[in-house]
């Protein structure tokens, strides 16, 4: 029962992690820290910038905006390179899997092609010797394998239904 009310407890808050990432990563929270960002940026003292006249100190906000601007662009860039980063190990992963499986079972059909070469050897001994027996005209040795046959059968019948 505790163990049952932990695993629900993990699952539960692993759900809430997942839904407060998705939201934390998604478009709305990134476009209001971007608006923030400009924001900021435009409230920064112009002084600083040896703009003097009007259309000096609108060209300074204008030049800040793009820079804020190439930096949020960047900063995404960043983001969805990382991603793609994770994607391609997921994908070298799966690749190092897919070779190690296919490893392994070439391995088994190179066993198992020598196992039928040596069991149709064996059978072909067999075929033989059973070629050669039944060339006979020696009706001992027939009645003898027909009787043989029977009691083989007779054996697996009996192990079958026992």
């Amino acid at each position: 029962y505790d163990l049952h009310q932990r695993t629900t407890y993990i699952a539960e808050t692993k759900q809430a992690l997942g839904e407060i990432k998705a939201y934390y990563s998604g478009d709305d929270v990134k476009r209001k820290l971007a608006d923030d960002m400009r924001k900021d940026i435009m409230k920064q003292p112009t002084s600083n910038l040896g703009a003097t006249s009007s259309d000096a100190m609108e060209n300074t906000h204008f030049i800040q905006g793009q820079q804020a601007q190439q930096r949020m662009i960047m900063e995404q860039q960043d983001e969805d390179l990382e991603e793609l980063g994770y994607a391609v190990d997921r994908v070298n992963d799966m690749a190092v899997g897919i070779n190690t499986e296919l490893k392994t079972q070439n391995r088994m059909l190179k066993d198992l092609e020598s196992d039928l070469d040596e069991a149709t050897e064996k059978m072909n001994f067999v075929m033989g010797k059973l070629a050669k027996l039944l060339k006979t005209k020696d009706t001992c040795q027939i009645w003898t394998v027909i009787i043989l046959f029977f009691i083989v059968l007779l054996l697996i019948f009996l192990l079958i239904y026992t």
